[in-house]
């Protein structure tokens, strides 16, 4: 199927996500939002579909699906795991006459099996246990799927790697995350080496796979060493985590402290702190809070989770701690907390590594991925 040149021609997209999420909370709905922006500058037309609440009336939304489909030319599934688990076989089944279709993946969905952290000895979760027919279905069912896509759009060169070595996938592009902001100014670290209480800020979802009880357990080992840093989380927590998170906020130091999530003017509230820490404890693929902290000039601290490399330049732009190890991550904060010229070292570092994340290097990255026949 050849589809040359669509760019501002007479071709309908149409953008599939959680539109309906609260934005900037939920990875999905944010990614669902800035593909619709960016296709909106290469369309004629641009189209969207809900995949929010689709159980109150399954007949009714698969009605809808099937007819807005059928308006489209080229169609993006901007959808996490469960999104995926039925549209896109149905989609690639029934309606790929005459379309392209188009995956972008929310992190590593559909492909979230901690089993693939064993690849090429990036980190691996030893707490997770699948049978071998478990992985043998799911591998299956990902390659029939997928392979037929036109294209699958992955955020980092690990995760294209990894596409194409375990699941066999030959149409797998890198396409970074990314953020319509602009970075901070160099004039707004200006005071950030004189005097005060060494910041970190968490900015992301409430969850125990963020790793938050990691840096509350490293925040009180570096207490009991008398080191002075104050920690602030932002963030909203599911529904099912509300008494675990009630629970960790009881067992925390006094000096670190809980508010509402942050939506508006994030880059400059960001700058306002000396470092990001983000110990994830599960698969990420490349977290919005950190290509923001980027753009805020605030370097970060991360697990060494799987594309934690393709990420975070170890010394450069953060830290690479080791994966579920509060000793360490203690060890690193003390470091830059002790050290505060550390981190504002890195802040023309991670400047520069925002430019990766930018609307205007995913708008050039997007034209040619689109045309391009597949």
């Amino acid at each position: 199927m050849e589809f040359e040149n669509v760019s501002k021609q007479n071709k309908t997209a149409l953008v599939i996500s959680g539109f309906g999420a609260h934005f900037n909370a939920d990875g999905e709905a944010v990614k669902g939002l800035m593909i619709e922006n960016i296709c909106k500058d290469n369309y004629k037309c641009v189209l969207r579909f809900a995949t929010l609440n689709w159980g109150k009336n399954p007949i009714k939304f698969l009605f809808n699906f099937v007819k807005i489909c059928k308006k489209s030319d080229d169609i993006f599934f901007v959808v996490a795991e469960n999104g995926s688990r039925f549209l896109v076989p149905f989609t690639v089944r029934f309606l790929k006459k005459g379309k392209r279709l188009f995956f972008v993946m929310v992190g590593m969905a559909p492909l979230n099996t901690e089993s693939l952290c064993d690849f090429n000895d990036y980190r691996t979760i030893t707490d997770f246990v699948q049978s071998p027919s478990e992985w043998e279905r799911k591998h299956n069912e990902v390659s029939r799927a997928f392979s037929k896509m036109d294209c699958i759009l992955v955020e980092t060169n690990t995760l294209k790697l990894m596409c194409e070595k375990i699941y066999g996938l030959t149409n797998v592009v890198v396409f970074p995350n990314f953020r319509n902001y602009q970075p901070v100014g160099n004039t707004d670290f200006v005071n950030k080496l004189s005097p005060h209480v060494f910041s970190f800020v968490f900015f992301a979802r409430i969850s125990p796979s963020k790793g938050l009880d990691l840096l509350v357990e490293a925040a009180k080992k570096m207490n009991d060493k008398h080191i002075i840093f104050k920690i602030d989380v932002y963030g909203v927590a599911d529904q099912k985590d509300l008494d675990w998170f009630k629970s960790l906020k009881n067992q925390s130091p006094k000096n670190v402290c809980y508010h509402d999530p942050v939506f508006e003017n994030k880059i400059a509230f960001l700058s306002s702190f000396d470092c990001m820490v983000l110990p994830s404890l599960h698969i990420e693929g490349l977290p919005g809070s950190i290509v923001e902290s980027f753009f805020a000039g605030v370097p970060v601290i991360v697990s060494n989770y799987t594309f934690a490399k393709d990420l975070v330049d170890d010394g450069i732009t953060g830290f690479i701690c080791k994966y579920d190890d509060s000793d360490d991550l203690a060890k690193i904060m003390a470091k830059v907390s002790q050290n505060p010229s550390i981190c504002f070292d890195m802040k023309e570092n991670c400047l520069k590594k925002s430019l990766t994340f930018s609307k205007e290097s995913a708008q050039l990255s997007f034209k040619k991925i689109i045309d391009q026949s597949y």
